[in-house]
């Protein structure tokens, strides 16, 4: 026979053991949601130093672009009429990027009618999802050799 000490007990108890599974599980999920923090938190940060890197590497292309550049046109005393305004070259694999160059006449858009017009030498690099692009001045000096203008290199705007 059962009393009803021993009905409120096994009642007692039901409802301890009820409590306790709730908190576990509560505890549990929140556990989870932290776990689940953390490795998006880490997994962006990797994505941020992966752009970074690219940022980065791109930026040395654009300067490999520029040199190149500039290394074509010191090889080819006709480069004003073997270029065309504002046009890029056709892009060159470098590392994991590529890279390209145009010439701009900034006076008139022309490069081939004057040859005393200063022109500005641009160099683009892309690298995954970056772009850097450079850019020098050069201009013909009086014994009719281009110069590049030391104080000219900038940084330009993404395209």
């Amino acid at each position: 026979m059962t009393s009803r000490r021993d009905i409120s007990l096994s009642r007692h108890g039901r409802k301890a053991r009820g409590s306790a599974y709730v908190f576990i599980v509560g505890a549990a999920m929140l556990l989870s949601v932290i776990g689940l923090g953390i490795v998006a938190a880490s997994r962006l940060q990797v994505r941020a130093q992966g752009l970074s890197r690219d940022a980065e590497e791109a930026s040395f292309t654009a300067s490999s672009a520029v040199e190149h550049g500039l290394a074509t046109i010191a090889n080819n005393p006709g480069w004003r009429t073997s270029y065309t305004h504002g046009v890029w070259t056709a892009s060159i694999s470098l590392n994991r990027g590529t890279f390209t160059w145009k010439l701009v006449d900034q006076h008139d858009n022309n490069l081939a009618n004057n040859n005393s017009h200063s022109a500005r030498l641009y160099g683009k690099g892309v690298v995954g999802a970056a772009t850097r692009v450079y850019s020098v001045l050069l201009e013909v000096g009086a014994d009719s050799l281009v110069h590049v203008q030391p104080a000219s290199w900038r940084t330009e705007l993404n395209e």
